[in-house]
């Protein structure tokens, strides 16, 4: 399911896909990729979202088995599978609502605009490069579940970082966003959630 939505974002909408990449990668390209349209309304979304869904969903699923389970026993709950990607999504939607929120409440609409775009590119493309790693950690044999794990852990922690710096960079780089909105911004959308997270899998494990 997740290589048929790339596909049909990477062959139906070559010129945006190639627009979210480079915007990915380089910081400047952001303002281009907003100002040719709302991404959020734009049709490349829904399969780019769905497979970032998926992607972690199952990431965090694969990672979440191989530490609660034997090794004979993993990947054999499909309703646990289920249960993590709709806790995700559900997490999703709750932090792009409460960002929202926080935008009526305190900064300029357009800045606004600009940081959920730059979230949702960082989420869409980090979404896609995370499939591969599920896949190694899906086929890893025993001898090699151990590197793949940390291996894992540690591309997941990148992105989650270079997401809180881009984002960062996209306060910082507009005069009109106070830089306490910017404080309660990351600390409310990005550090918090993951720090309750990771609370409720450390509790659960």
């Amino acid at each position: 399911l997740c290589v048929i939505l790339l596909v049909i974002a990477r062959v139906a909408f070559l010129r945006r896909f190639d627009q979210i990449l480079n915007a990915f990668l380089r910081p400047r390209h952001l303002s281009i990729l907003v100002s040719e349209g709302n991404l959020m309304k734009d049709r490349i979304t829904p399969p780019l979202l769905i497979l970032q869904l998926f992607s972690y969903g199952l990431l965090i699923y694969l990672l979440a088995s191989v530490i609660a389970a034997s090794p004979a026993q993993r990947w054999l709950n499909p309703r646990l599978f289920f249960f993590i990607l709709g806790g995700y999504a559900l997490f999703y939607f709750l932090r792009m609502m409460t960002i929202q929120l926080l935008s009526r409440l305190f900064s300029p609409r357009e800045v606004t605009h600009t940081y959920l775009i730059n979230s949702l590119v960082m989420d869409e493309i980090s979404g896609i490069l995370l499939l591969p790693v599920s896949l190694a950690l899906l086929v890893s044999g025993k001898e090699y579940a151990s590197l793949v794990f940390f291996l894992s852990v540690g591309c997941l922690i990148l992105f989650l970082l270079y997401r809180l710096i881009r984002n960062f960079m996209v306060g910082l780089s507009n005069a009109k966003f106070s830089r306490f909105y910017l404080f309660l911004y990351l600390c409310t959308v990005e550090i918090l959630p993951i720090l309750v997270v990771g609370k409720l899998i450390n509790d659960w494990l």
